[in-house]
Parts: C-alpha cells; sequence; structure tokens
C-alpha cells in the first residue's frame, strides 16, 4: 500500500511538472510586459526618463520607485532575468492558491494541486507568456483579507499591502474602501508606505529630478488614450458601455455602476456578513471573491487571462450553492475557463469569446450568483433567521 501510494505521489508531481516546465518555457518564448518593466530598470540606471512618449500603447504605467526593483533584473541577462521573474511570479500564484485550499477547507495534496493546475493552466500559461505580474495582486490580496478578518492588529501590514497593490495597479485601490470601513486605522499602513516609496525615490534621484518624474508618471496617467480600453482584448465594464455609448456616457455608466458595487460590497461586509456571527473562513471567501471579481469587472484594462482572478469565485459557489442549476452553469463557465484557449481548441475560437466578451459575461454571471446566494448562504450558515436577512435587504 505504501509503496502503490508512492507511485502515484510520483505520477502525479510528474504531471505537474510538465506544464509547469511548459508554462516557463513558453514564458521564454514571448513576455513583452517583463521586458517593459526591465527597459525600466535600465533606464534607472542611465539616468534616463522612465515615462516617454515613444513608448506607445506599452508604457511604464506603474509607481517610479518599482524601478528600482525592476533594475534588478535588468543587469542580469535578458532570458535569465525573464527565468527569475516568472518562476516568483508563478510561485505567488501558488502562495495564493494555498492560501485559498487553506480557506475553503481543502486538503493541499497533489492531487488536488493537480486538479488545480490542469483548470488554470491555459489562463496561467498566457499570465506568464505575456510576463505580467498579477501572481504577486493576486496573492497580496488574498492576504489582505485574510488578515483583515484574522487579525485586526495587523492594520499596519495591512495597509502596507493595500499601497503595494496600488502602486501597481490603480484599480486595486477599490479595495481601500473595503478596508477604510473594516479597519480604518490601516490608512497608516499606506501612509507609511507612501512615505517610503517615496523617499526611496528621492535618495536614487534627488529631490527636484524624483518631483520630475513622478510628475510625469501622473501625466501619463492623466493622458493615455482612452483607444485601449476599447480592444476587443479588454472584458470589463467600461468596454462594455464603450461598445453601447460615447465615450463620455460609458465612464458616468462606469463610474455609477462600481460605487454602487463597492457600496454593495461594504454592506454585504458591515451587514450581512458580521464577523461575529459567520464563522471566519466563509466571511474571508465571501469577501475577497466578491472583491476580486470586481477588481476583474471594473479594470479599464481587464485581458481574458485575468479570469484567473474570478477562480476563488467559483469555487466559492461551487462549496456553497445548493442548487443543482447554479452549480451546472458555474461548472459550464469553468470548463470555458479552463479549456479554451490558445492551447486547446486554437486561436480562432478564444479571439471569438473576446470580441463577443463572453468572459465578461461570465464574470457578470458569478457577480449575479453572488448576489442570488447571499440570504442563502447566510441562512444556512446558522447566522440570521431568513427574516432578519429579508428585514436587512429591504432597508439596503
Amino acid at each position: 500500500m505504501p509503496l502503490r501510494f508512492c507511485k502515484r505521489q510520483v505520477f502525479s508531481a510528474i504531471f505537474i511538472g510538465f506544464p509547469i516546465i511548459g508554462m516557463l518555457y513558453y514564458g521564454q518564448l514571448c513576455g513583452a510586459d517583463f521586458e517593459v518593466f526591465r527597459l525600466t530598470g535600465q533606464r534607472l540606471l542611465k539616468n534616463e526618463g522612465l515615462y516617454q512618449n515613444a513608448d506607445g500603447w506599452s508604457p511604464f504605467k506603474y509607481h517610479p520607485t518599482w524601478s528600482l526593483i525592476f533594475s534588478l533584473f535588468s543587469i542580469l541577462p535578458l532570458g535569465f532575468s525573464k527565468l527569475i521573474f516568472n518562476i516568483l511570479n508563478l510561485y505567488m500564484w501558488c502562495l495564493g492558491a494555498k492560501k485559498w485550499m487553506s480557506i475553503l477547507e481543502k486538503r493541499v495534496d497533489i492531487n488536488n494541486i493537480f486538479i488545480l493546475m490542469v483548470i488554470v493552466l491555459n489562463s496561467l500559461s498566457a499570465e506568464l507568456g505575456y510576463g505580467q505580474l498579477n501572481g504577486y495582486l493576486f496573492c497580496g490580496t488574498t492576504y489582505l483579507f485574510y488578515l483583515a478578518e484574522t487579525d485586526r492588529n495587523s492594520y499596519l501590514k495591512q495597509g502596507l499591502i493595500l499601497f503595494l497593490l496600488t502602486s501597481l495597479k490603480l484599480n486595486f485601490g477599490i479595495l481601500g474602501v473595503f478596508l477604510i470601513f473594516k479597519n480604518w486605522k490601516a490608512i497608516y499602513g499606506s501612509i507609511i508606505g507612501l512615505v517610503c516609496f517615496q523617499l526611496a525615490l528621492m535618495v536614487s534621484y534627488g529631490p527636484m529630478q524624483a518631483f520630475s518624474i513622478y510628475s510625469s508618471w501622473l501625466q501619463l496617467l492623466l493622458h493615455q488614450s482612452f483607444d485601449q480600453y476599447n480592444t476587443f482584448e479588454v472584458q470589463g465594464f467600461l468596454r462594455f458601455f464603450m461598445i453601447h455609448f460615447d465615450f463620455a456616457k460609458a465612464r458616468v455608466f462606469w463610474l455609477i455602476t462600481m460605487f454602487i458595487s463597492m457600496g454593495i460590497g461594504v454592506y454585504i461586509d458591515q451587514v450581512v456578513l458580521p464577523a461575529n456571527k459567520v464563522l471566519k473562513n466563509r466571511t474571508i471567501a465571501i469577501n475577497a471573491s466578491y472583491w476580486l471579481i470586481m477588481i476583474f469587472l471594473f479594470s479599464p484594462l481587464s485581458w481574458w487571462y485575468q479570469i484567473l482572478f474570478l477562480f476563488p469565485a467559483v469555487f466559492v459557489l461551487l462549496e456553497y450553492s445548493h442548487s443543482w442549476f447554479q452549480k451546472k452553469l458555474v461548472l459550464l463557465i469553468l470548463i470555458v475557463f479552463a479549456f479554451v484557449s490558445y492551447n486547446t481548441v486554437g486561436s480562432q475560437v478564444i479571439y471569438l469569446l473576446k470580441d463577443k466578451m463572453i468572459y465578461f459575461y461570465a464574470g457578470l454571471t458569478l457577480f449575479l450568483l453572488f448576489f442570488w446566494n447571499f440570504k442563502n448562504w447566510i441562512v444556512s450558515l446558522g447566522t440570521i433567521s431568513h427574516q432578519e436577512v429579508g428585514s436587512a435587504i429591504e432597508k439596503f
């Protein structure tokens, strides 16, 4: 029996190892976004401007202090630095996935890891192929919600994580709305992070040049071409509204929808899921997956492979939903996420899915299923009665 178990473990490890090696190899062939990060590090070392008009639609958009980190990759050979970067990114995805398995009370064994690897293979290989850094964002967001629910005294750490996430991608700033209501002291951690980043920038460039670089970054953010938000690659609410309305109206509808959704998210945490009445793991799972859906749907530049942010919501619905029809619908969405991509049925199908915004509609379906299930979830957890939940929803 032990020998048979050992063989199964070895075979599972081999089957997991092959796709990992394949994804890392694919990352070596592409990596356009990583090369933007690396170029920024080279510019820092050469004392050149970080933000240049000649970069077109692929400029460096992150906080200028991140150029200090990316400069470490620029001193290494391109192939080696790309490999190290993708290994670290993949590790962060694994770390976040491990924490989610713990939150959902699933065993972290080789068989579950293999199943998860099969499901995320296509979108994760695209993530590494582009040389993106969403693994850091996913892992950071997961731990942010975990700390917010389990360790109220870690507000400095929570605020610092929020700042780091937002300094990489501004759309993660919406998590600040959740965190302010959850534990407003986290603001102190974000302020500390901002001050440290500013000091590092001034030490590296000098006060005057640092101010100029910071100004260039803000100008870049304020004057980006809006055409990039209406490409078929983008799968968020902004593009959905831009298809049906002119840009001015689309932006207004996008902002209104986002503010309403943030308000509902805060209401869910503060009223529907009070921490003293609900099991903490389930509170974390419901809160975190809801806000991860928001990050995907409301990012101005949600590319298709960022459906990786939606996988927690899929597993939460499969775990907590009591409806046979809902589970079958969620499984259908999971199949589309997992098996329709460049690596399986070919590029024509995925182009069709992106052009028709199928990934957006899948995310929107998950979003609506969350609203549909909240009342049943809370009652099934034995926290409050149907009447109390109905009364709270009516008041909202």
